[in-house]
């Protein structure tokens, strides 16, 4: 068969009408008229009805395996480039993006698989903050895609938190000497209203951070008290980093704890007879104390002190 110029180029124009028809999946008639294929859409207004939805959201940087913290609803996201991905059905041609305001420049193509991505790049501090994220669909022809929108709230987020201020052990010094009699202490402070959370790690245990989630956390009352272990006769620093919703870490602040335990020195005069463990007739015992912290006596680690009294009181008769 002899296909002419003009033949070929009809066809072609068919196939091409044709797929646009399946593709868009008009609930329309795809007819004949003039020797070309016209799509007529049964509702005689040219639109047609889809969906979009979110799916995954995460700074471009870390890519699809950073799995935001969601607070009442609201993604938080660390970074400035953001990568916005999600579904679209079938006669989506493009999605176009915004706040309530004029779209983005930026538009995300529906692939035949149907999906859709787009990444945003905000501006430093003018581009941050709480965000109301709206999609809207179009067809190939420019027109909405009746029922395809959608919204999500996000925060966009590369400030650091403030850190956090001490309060405690009191008075407050840098190291701070401890004299107690138990191998931990108390330390305590206050954060500000961006802290979601804090870690701290000191010498000794750098690699396994301990996490804190403070009382108050996101309003102006934030405060938290820790236990930390310490060693006798040795200085820890112990070190406090603050971190917000988006995954931001503040710097340090350090508070040094230096532990020399204090212990009881007895001196005393004995005198009288021996005496039995259940007859104290006719002894006199006189004793002083004083305290003196671990590095006035030795360098020992810990001591336990175990004592017969009566036992003490007898030798010292017998060295009389």
């Amino acid at each position: 068969m002899t296909m002419t110029k003009q033949s070929l180029q009809l066809n072609s124009r068919k196939l091409k009408v044709f797929a646009t028809c399946v593709a868009l999946t008009l609930s329309a008639a795809c007819t004949k008229g003039g020797g070309t294929l016209t799509a007529e859409s049964s509702t005689g207004g040219g639109g047609i009805s889809g969906t979009v939805a979110f799916g995954a959201i995460y700074p471009t940087s870390i890519g699809s395996s950073w799995t935001p913290i969601v607070v009442s609803t609201r993604s938080y996201l660390r970074g400035l480039s953001i990568t916005y991905t999600g579904t679209c059905s079938l006669g989506i041609d493009t999605i176009k993006m915004n706040e309530g305001g004029p779209d983005y420049p930026e538009t995300a193509a529906c692939q035949v698989d149907g999906s859709w991505s787009l990444t945003k790049v905000y501006t430093a501090t003018t581009g941050e903050g709480d965000k109301t994220i709206h999609l809207t669909a179009y067809d190939v022809d420019g027109n909405a895609v009746t029922g395809g929108t959608a919204s999500k709230l996000v925060r966009v987020d590369l400030t650091v938190p403030a850190t956090i201020t001490l309060t405690g052990p009191t008075p407050l010094a840098e190291p701070y000497q401890y004299n107690g009699g138990v191998a931990n202490i108390d330390i305590s402070g206050t954060c500000a209203d961006d802290v979601d959370h804090i870690t701290l790690s000191y010498s000794g245990n750098p690699s396994n951070p301990t996490t804190i989630v403070p009382a108050g956390v996101g309003t102006a009352g934030c405060n938290f008290t820790t236990n930390v272990p310490v060693v006798p006769g040795t200085s820890r620093l112990f070190n406090f980093y603050t971190w917000d919703a988006a995954g931001n870490q503040s710097s340090a602040v350090p508070q040094t704890i230096a532990y020399s335990p204090s212990v009881n020195i007895l001196s005393g005069n004995f005198s009288g007879g021996l005496i039995s463990d259940n007859n104290a007739s006719g002894m006199k015992a006189e004793f002083s104390s004083r305290s003196e912290t671990q590095g006035a006596i030795d360098s020992f680690s810990s001591m336990v002190l175990q004592t017969g009294f009566n036992g003490i009181i007898n030798k010292e008769r017998e060295r009389q």
